[in-house]
């Protein structure tokens, strides 16, 4: 049951302080653009925004025009909404990390035995298309139990008429197919930003999606 806690923490249950808030307005201002993630790491949980750590300052660095931003495209994006510019949102499927070595710098990390991040590791990691597709039914189980937050979480945005959203990485993909009631609208996929994916030679096929990205961000934050 512990587990299971975890994954559907909301912000306030015994994980609470485990969670990384979706960077996206209260209510009644519409998203243009709408980056889909995997999961908080070590430095979003110290800062409390999603895309805070190496991750994030990739992926500026990615969209930037000049290449060398300042900051991490959270805690940029972050300042955006300050100024009630709410047009750039990012979602995690996981609110909670995914990753025990997430909590390496935390004092307390959440009491889960290492056979639930075991299992978490296979979930994140693992190249089934379909929630179907991976190999347990705990693994399943596991994943399925993100759904309903997930589609809490999306169903409380407004996604302007003409938005789009992007969806980072295979578990992110896999989880965003197995919505009940997706958003209806544009939805490409792309890899995740870590690791220099955005840069890589080895994702010709998402060049296109990540050249849209691109492009709408130039757009929404010249």
């Amino acid at each position: 049951m512990t587990l299971q806690q975890y994954l559907q923490e909301d912000g306030t249950g015994t994980f609470r302080n485990f969670r990384v808030p979706d960077l996206v307005p209260g209510s009644g201002d519409d998203i243009e653009l709408l980056l889909v993630l995997e999961s908080p790491h070590v430095d979003e949980l110290r800062t409390g925004r999603p895309l805070a750590g190496d991750a994030g300052q990739r992926a500026l660095a990615f969209l930037s025009p000049t290449g060398k931003p300042q900051a991490a495209l959270g805690p940029y994006l972050a300042l955006l909404h300050a100024n009630s510019d709410f047009r750039i949102g990012i979602i995690n499927v996981s609110p909670v990390p995914l990753q025990s070595a997430a909590f390496a710098r935390h004092r307390l990390p959440p009491v889960l035995v290492q056979s639930d991040w075991e299992l978490l590791e296979m979930v994140r990691s693992h190249r089934a298309s379909t929630i179907a597709n991976l190999p347990t039914r705990t693994a399943r189980n596991a994943n399925t139990i993100l759904l309903p937050g997930l589609q809490a979480r999306l169903d409380g945005v407004n996604l302007s008429s003409n938005a789009t959203v992007f969806i980072a990485g295979n578990f992110v993909h896999r989880t965003w197919e197995s919505l009940a009631s997706p958003p209806k609208r544009v939805m490409l996929p792309i890899p995740h930003p870590s690791n220099g994916w955005w840069t890589r030679t080895k994702v010709q096929k998402n060049l296109d999606h990540l050249a849209e990205l691109k492009s709408q961000f130039a757009r929404l934050t010249s």
